[in-house]
């Protein structure tokens, strides 16, 4: 018999970890348990943590965050999405990333 280990790499911890305060990190898929509760168990209660349709909606005009960073997995997990990179791209000018 063989077992899977689900336990990750810790990818997502040090993507969480290396983040600036204030900022956006989308997160992979629409399952945002997991995310949220990482984030509180590293004291990161500063960061705003989405799914991918936040980004393709109007949700996020007139605020501002200090970054956005997606998730190490949201390429594996997504399909490119117009909308999508064109209010990621319009996030990031605001914000100062490129």
């Amino acid at each position: 018999m063989t077992t899977t280990n689900i336990r990750g790499t810790g990818r997502t911890t040090k993507q969480l970890r290396a983040l600036k305060p204030n900022a956006l990190f989308v997160w992979c898929n629409g399952h945002m348990t997991y995310p949220k509760l990482l984030a509180m168990h590293l004291g990161r209660e500063d960061i705003t943590i989405v799914q991918p349709d936040y980004i393709k909606s109007d949700k996020w005009l007139g605020l501002t965050f200090s970054e956005v960073v997606l998730d190490h997995a949201y390429h594996a997990c997504n399909k490119w999405n117009l909308t999508f990179q064109i209010n990621l791209d319009t996030i990031r000018r605001k914000c100062g990333d490129k």
